[in-house]
């Protein structure tokens, strides 16, 4: 079955939390309505959950203050590596990771190619320094759908999610100026 909503007791003020309809997660919450009225009054996304995963402490205090701006947002972890990575994902499976490319262990290029090969589902979103088309090549082939400049995180990180959501892919507009004028066409665009 692909959905199934149970009847709702109009006495009671809530239904389940969570119904699957086609891997879209929405909460239905029944409150009494402004009107008086009764019956469903709202509907409200399902916490979409990410994973954080950086070196840098203070990068991943920052992606924190800059989610919170979206209450659907909801960071389950952050980890210093792709190994600690991998072994958390055998525990708790986030809808994103949003994951850098240079740190001790194991880097995001080799962590983004195992966490596709075992979970196809999960987006990847690059956050980085490197602003070279090599890097962009190679997240994109390792199956990154998405490739984010440090530099433009502040305004640039709510709309990378957003994209990638939706089942788009997101490159860093420094990148797509460099592509419009000069031979650099970032794998992703292609």
């Amino acid at each position: 079955m692909i959905g199934y909503i149970p009847p709702i007791d109009e006495d009671k003020t809530t239904i389940p939390e969570q119904i699957d309809l086609r891997a879209e997660r929405v909460s239905l919450t029944f409150r009494p309505r402004p009107d008086g009225g009764r019956g469903m009054s709202e509907v409200t996304p399902f916490p979409y959950e990410i994973l954080l995963v950086d070196d840098h402490p203070l990068v991943r205090q920052g992606i924190r203050k800059i989610l919170a701006k979206k209450s659907e947002l909801t960071v389950i972890g952050e980890l210093p590596d792709g190994l600690e990575l991998l072994d958390c994902l055998n525990k708790r499976l986030p809808q994103l990771i949003i994951l850098d490319i240079s740190m001790p262990r194991l880097g995001g290029i080799e962590a983004t190619r195992r966490i596709k090969s075992s979970h196809p589902e999960i987006k990847v979103l690059i956050l980085t320094l490197h602003n070279r088309r090599e890097y962009v090549d190679q997240a994109s082939l390792a199956g990154a759908e998405g490739y984010l400049l440090k530099d433009e995180l502040d305004k640039e990180l709510l709309p990378a999610i957003e994209t990638l959501r939706q089942g788009g892919t997101y490159l860093s507009p420094l990148l797509t100026e460099k592509s419009s004028t000069s031979p650099f066409i970032p794998a992703m665009m292609i």
